[in-house]
């Protein structure tokens, strides 16, 4: 029964994306799709400590490198990417590479959307290796244009695993990447 509201708003929202990347074309004529910008960005994300989120894989102090993907339209921007930490958490040899994907609304400079991660520990101990769970962010940020290919990009995230937890919400909880980003 979770599933199927955590789906609803997921597709909600991907159909308003689908729909806002054609337009309306006169009667007998086909429609056309708005070609889309693309853009690469290489970020680094600091993690902190999280209260609500206690099992998760990531420590205070962290840092992540991130590149990733995005195809951006006239609503938003989906995002794809990995993420390299070192050595997460305190007692660990190795490191965890993180896949993530994104769904993000964008008006100019401001952004907001909800991303999913799921972290893979490689870890000189073979207990600790593998996949970690699948958790959620919230994220909130503004992109600044630097010239007409780059921009810097400041986000905020929200990590939570369960949609309970969004009731628990400290402002201490939250954290920060930044990044460039290269459009083409």
């Amino acid at each position: 029964m979770r599933k199927k509201h955590f789906f609803t708003p997921l597709a909600l929202a991907f159909f308003a994306v689908l729909a806002s990347t054609t337009t309306a074309a006169p009667r007998g004529k086909t429609t056309r799709t708005i070609s889309g910008r693309h853009t690469l960005t290489a970020s680094a994300r600091y993690y902190g400590d999280h209260s609500a989120y206690t099992n998760r894989p990531f420590q205070k102090d962290d840092v992540g490198f991130g590149l990733s993907y995005e195809y951006h339209d006239a609503a938003g921007f989906l995002q794809f990417g990995l993420e390299f930490c070192s050595r997460p958490g305190a007692e660990t040899d190795g490191f965890a590479l993180t896949p993530f994907g994104s769904l993000c609304f964008q008006d100019r400079w401001l952004f907001a959307g909800l991303g999913i991660r799921k972290p893979y520990f490689l870890d000189t101990d073979q207990e600790s290796r593998g996949w970690n769970d699948l958790y959620f962010n919230w994220l909130l940020g503004i992109e600044v244009p630097i010239g007409n290919r780059l921009s810097l990009n400041l986000t905020g995230f929200y990590d939570f695993y369960k949609w309970q937890e969004l009731d628990e919400f400290k402002f201490n909880d939250l954290e920060v990447s930044a990044g460039l980003s290269l459009k083409f």
